[in-house]
C-alpha cells in the first residue's frame, strides 16, 4: 500500500502521513507551521451535523424569518423572498450574489458531505467523493451564514422602533443553521477529511 503524502500548506514541503491522536498536531520541520491535527470526527458525527444543517435550512429559506406590522399593513420575509424582490427591483446581479451566497451554496455544502459520507458510512466508496470533496472546499468559504445572521441582527435593530415585528419559524431556524454552521466548521479539517474519504484508517472509527 501506497505511503499517504501531504504538503504543508505554508512551504509546500512533501511530508508522510500518519495518524494521529486527538489533540496532536503534525508541524512542518521547514517552517514549523502546522499541517494537520488529531481528531475524532467520524461518519455519524458528520453527517449528524449535515443532515441537521440541511433540515434547519430548508426550514429558514421557505418560512418566515421577520413579520413587520407598520400603518395596518403586514409583511413577511424569508431567506428565498428577497431574491425575486431585488430582481424586481432593477438588481439582476445583486439577486444572483445573494441566491449563490445564501441559498445554493449552503445548501451544496451540507448536501455534499451528505452524498460523500453516507455512501461511506454504509462501507461504499462514491466514485463522486474526489471532485465533490474539492468543489465543497473550494466553495465553503462562500456558504455565508454568518454574513447574513448578523445582516439579520442589524435589520432587527433598525426596524424595532418603526414596526412592530414578530420573530418567525424561519429565525429561529436560522439560530439553529448558524450554530451546525460553527459546529460543523469547527470538526472539518481538510487533511482528516480527505484521509476518511480515501478510507484511511483514521477515518473508519
Amino acid at each position: 500500500m501506497a505511503q499517504t503524502t501531504i504538503l504543508c500548506r505554508e512551504c509546500d514541503l512533501t511530508l508522510a502521513y500518519r495518524p494521529l491522536a486527538r489533540g496532536e498536531a503534525a508541524k512542518c520541520p521547514r517552517c514549523g507551521a502546522v499541517v494537520y491535527r488529531g481528531q475524532d470526527t467520524h461518519f455519524s458525527r458528520i453527517l449528524a451535523l449535515s443532515f441537521t444543517g440541511l433540515f434547519f435550512f430548508l426550514l429558514c429559506s421557505f418560512n418566515p424569518i421577520i413579520t413587520m406590522r407598520a400603518a395596518g399593513e403586514t409583511s413577511s420575509n424569508t431567506l428565498f423572498s428577497g431574491i425575486p424582490a431585488l430582481y424586481a427591483e432593477g438588481f439582476p446581479f445583486l439577486a444572483l450574489l445573494v441566491f449563490l451566497t445564501s441559498f445554493l451554496l449552503p445548501a451544496f455544502k451540507f448536501s455534499a458531505l451528505i452524498l460523500v459520507f453516507g455512501p461511506l458510512a454504509l462501507g461504499r466508496k462514491p466514485a463522486w467523493s474526489r471532485p465533490m470533496l474539492r468543489m465543497f472546499w473550494r466553495f465553503n468559504i462562500w456558504g455565508m451564514v454568518d454574513v447574513y445572521m448578523l445582516g439579520v441582527l442589524v435589520a432587527l435593530t433598525k426596524l424595532k422602533d418603526l414596526a412592530m415585528l414578530s420573530l418567525g419559524v424561519g429565525f429561529y431556524s436560522f439560530i439553529g443553521l448558524f450554530i451546525v454552521s460553527l459546529w460543523l466548521a469547527a470538526s472539518l479539517d481538510p487533511v482528516h477529511l480527505w484521509t476518511m474519504a480515501e478510507g484511511h484508517p483514521e477515518g473508519a472509527k
